[in-house]
């Protein structure tokens, strides 16, 4: 079973590298990137993928159950409940701060599984109840919640 999902995480890698490569190839043609996207996928594409992205960048909580394959939702925070539910830790790429935000660290190579190594550089964070919630009202939070 493990095989069959490595290899077909690295037939779709290999699938947008050829995508992103088409459209690369548009550009370098003289298209906008908008006119790229459209070209390689289809009318329209551009401005769906701008509504996505905008909705996903809107403020607030986005919860998700990983253990039922439900894709983590893009967001700006990472988040996660502590195993006694007294606090948060937060994973961002955004530097964070004020009361009840404690600064951890910044994640390095050495610290990461082979799979989460994009998240080099990231800040992480333990944070209190009630400056998660303010965090929700002003950032969009992708937040794992496990069964």
């Amino acid at each position: 079973m493990k095989n069959t999902a490595t290899t077909n995480r690295s037939e779709t890698r290999t699938k947008q590298q050829a995508l992103s490569v088409m459209v690369l190839s548009k550009i370098s043609e003289g298209m906008t990137p908008s006119e790229a996207l459209d070209a390689v996928f289809g009318p329209g594409t551009f401005d769906k993928l701008a509504s996505e992205l905008y909705d996903a960048l809107q403020p607030g909580l986005k919860g998700y159950h990983p253990e039922m394959g439900e894709e983590k939702p893009a967001a700006q925070i990472e988040a996660h409940l502590s195993h006694y539910g007294k606090h948060y830790f937060l994973k961002s790429q955004i530097e964070l701060k004020g009361r009840g935000i404690y600064y951890r660290g910044t994640l390095k190579a050495g610290d990461l599984t082979p799979q989460a190594q994009g998240k080099v550089g990231w800040h992480e964070y333990k944070v209190t109840e009630k400056a998660f919630n303010t965090i929700c009202e002003t950032h969009a939070v992708a937040y794992e919640m496990l069964l």
